[in-house]
């Protein structure tokens, strides 16, 4: 595993890479050791299992929003998540790094859960989503449907007079004839249904 980062990765991003390993061996060991290819290589000596260790080295990283957490393990994408810091399966990730389209301080934004934005958008930003996603045609439509939903059924025989399709006062006259003394909306034998 550690050839393979280093073959894939350029000499000047290596000193940047943490592997961390469990520990299979019940040999003395050193916890952590820098390859000579310049990767630092973490043992879970001291921890029940590598993911444990993982963890901790997120939770302590004092620049954790700088990290690419390459795991396929949710406990460890949720720590990297809780920290700000990027994060990217490891199948998906080691396909890009063979084939030689991915090295370790460019996370693509596909491999990893979007984010809520750190700051409000600026005016010219905002500008440009809304053309994107066409939001004068989208307004438009949700005020079409609001009007749809307030306008009355002008049909109902029980409404008199008849309103007409564009009466902006077909609410508060059915309001009104709801309110008039003894008016019952509901058709005659519609209780004796119930």
């Amino acid at each position: 595993m550690i050839a393979t980062v280093a073959k894939h990765l350029p000499d000047d991003q290596l000193s940047g890479v943490t592997i961390v390993f469990d520990r299979h061996s019940n040999k003395p060991i050193e916890s952590v050791q820098r390859d000579r290819s310049g990767i630092e290589v973490h043992y879970a000596v001291n921890h029940p299992e590598a993911d444990d260790l993982i963890e901790e080295l997120i939770a302590g990283h004092p620049h954790a929003k700088q990290l690419t957490v390459v795991s396929s393990d949710h406990r460890l994408q949720n720590a990297a998540k809780r920290r700000g810091a990027a994060f990217v399966d490891s199948d998906a990730w080691y396909d890009k790094l063979v084939d030689g389209q991915f090295i370790a301080a460019d996370v693509s934004p596909s491999l990893t859960e979007p984010s809520k934005p750190e700051r409000p958008l600026s005016d010219e930003e905002l500008s440009d989503w809304m053309e994107r996603f066409d939001a004068e045609t989208i307004e438009r439509k949700l005020q079409q449907d609001s009007e749809t939903r307030r306008r009355v059924d002008v049909d109902d025989p029980m409404i008199d007079p008849p309103l007409k399709p564009d009466d902006d006062d077909d609410i508060d006259r059915l309001k009104r004839k709801l309110q008039e003394e003894g008016y019952n909306p509901f058709p005659e034998g519609y209780a004796e249904d119930l």
